[in-house]
């Protein structure tokens, strides 16, 4: 018995004490999300980089399963951190946001903030990853969830300046 304990010990230590290896590795990087809209306007001006938007809400299961499988893998982290300033925007938010000098206050009755609501077009579906230009023009918003693969083709085809020259479905024909 005095045996089993010490082998039980000695594997619950195993499992639970830190690896030397994973010590050594790199801290994982994350998206630098901006809260401001205007702050990232400014940002956004100032690099020439478009804005990423990603419009959630608090309650969307597919808004969390869109940050676990593609916001918070590195590839997608450090491609949206090289290419565009990224803002997170809760739709729901009852705080009054203020962007480009005007205010945008919380709608009770629709139970969605006024900017997310123009951003969305009145499109209330979530997640949704809004393009802004670096002007803060609505390039265009993607609605719902994004699988990681097509996701890769949408943030290329906005980062890489694609949506410039191409519409998406030659776009996806060439990808």
């Amino acid at each position: 018995m005095n045996r089993l304990l010490q082998v039980v010990g000695v594997a619950l230590y195993l499992l639970l004490a830190p690896s030397p290896v994973a010590a050594q590795q790199p801290e994982a990087k994350a998206v630098a999300w901006a809260t401001d809209l205007d702050a990232a306007l400014a940002t956004a001006k100032a690099t020439q980089k478009l804005i990423l938007v990603d419009v959630y809400t608090d309650w969307c299961a597919y808004c969390v399963l869109m940050d676990q499988r593609v916001y918070q893998k590195q590839p997608f982290v450090d491609y949206i951190n090289q290419k565009f300033v990224a803002v997170r925007l809760n739709a729901e938010t009852t705080d009054t946001l203020s962007y480009q000098g005007k205010r945008f206050p919380y709608h009770a009755k629709e139970r969605v903030n006024e900017l997310a609501y123009l951003l969305l077009d009145g499109r209330l579906e979530y997640p949704a990853t809004v393009f802004l230009t670096p002007q803060g023009e609505i390039i265009q918003a993607v609605h719902g969830y994004i699988e990681p693969q097509t996701m890769d083709r949408v943030l290329h085809y906005f980062g890489d300046g694609n949506y410039r020259t191409n519409r998406w479905d030659i776009y996806m024909n060439r990808y």
